[in-house]
């Protein structure tokens, strides 16, 4: 009994962060875009877009829920561990929301390594865009946790 009463628990956890995310979206979508994109109108679309997607990829994830779903794509609060193209060591990283940055290997859902991470699932190697070029990243594993803070 108890072990399911805590299984309940950490499941309604999970679901609360959800629908933090889908609330936070439909709060700050223009700031994001205002903050986070250059002046085109291209990016802006681009960002735009992408929030939509991720709001339905959350919204799907919701209708069905279950913990497996969360472990099965890279989202906003996953814990991603990566082997980089070339390099023998392996880095892990938290994809966040942009203004909780802050942290020790927190990165943003926007920037280029966490754009190229989303949605993608274990053993996937990704092409990461960056100003310096295209670097290729293995996805090792992948772990959705709570915002502890």
């Amino acid at each position: 009994m108890k072990s399911s009463m805590s299984h309940s628990i950490l499941t309604n956890g999970f679901r609360d962060g959800l629908l933090k995310q889908l609330v936070y979206f439909d709060e700050n979508k223009y700031n994001l875009l205002d903050k986070f994109a250059s002046s085109t109108d291209f990016e802006k679309n681009q960002i735009d877009r992408l929030v939509k997607h991720y709001q339905k990829r959350v919204e799907n994830i919701l209708a069905g829920f279950h913990e497996d779903l969360l472990q099965s794509r890279v989202l906003i609060g996953s814990k991603v561990l990566l082997q980089f193209e070339n390099e023998d060591q392996t880095e892990t990283y938290h994809i966040v929301l942009p203004d909780e940055t802050n942290y020790d290997n927190c990165i943003s859902f926007l920037s280029p390594l966490g754009k190229g991470l989303l949605f993608a699932q274990c053993k996937d190697t990704i092409a990461i865009h960056t100003p310096q070029g295209e670097q290729r990243v293995l996805v090792l594993k992948n772990e959705y946790v709570l915002n502890t803070s």
